[in-house]
């Protein structure tokens, strides 16, 4: 075997290890940021033992069916104003977005008695307002690293 294709091999390694870390990075900001969500919630509802039994499983379902819909929305949004998707067919990727739109607000509005089964009002009240003050908390360090 050649220097050279040695050389080669160990970039090409090298270039794997750089991608595979760095993805193992994000993976691992994700996952410190849904933490520090669960903290956030946790301490602003003061759940007990047997709601937080009950919450829980819940709240993950909600999130993950509103957190589906939402990367879609942001999907076609990206498409949009990256100019991926052509000007003949931007007016339905806008009405697609508004459907996404109100599907999730479906989503909220269907998992609202399912959460006050589990919880009492103020908490669902207070389940709202952390979850607006932790996307403001997330968007201020965004703009500030930027």
């Amino acid at each position: 075997m050649t220097n050279y294709m040695v050389f080669n091999r160990v970039a090409l390694s090298m270039v794997f290890l750089f991608c595979g870390l760095n993805l193992l990075a994000q993976k691992s900001n994700q996952e410190k940021i849904h933490a520090m969500k669960i903290g956030m919630i946790t301490e602003n509802l003061q759940l007990t033992s047997d709601q937080a039994e009950k919450f829980w499983p819940v709240y993950h379902a909600y999130e993950e069916e509103r957190v589906t819909v939402i990367r879609q929305m942001r999907k076609l949004q990206r498409q949009i104003s990256h100019g991926e998707i052509p000007q003949g067919e931007i007016v339905q990727a806008e009405e697609r977005i508004m459907r996404l739109k109100e599907q999730e607000s479906d989503i909220v509005k269907s998992y609202r008695p399912k959460f006050l089964r589990v919880i009492n009002p103020d908490q669902y009240a207070s389940l709202l307002k952390t979850e607006r003050q932790f996307q403001d908390i997330l968007m201020q360090r965004i703009k500030s690293r930027g």
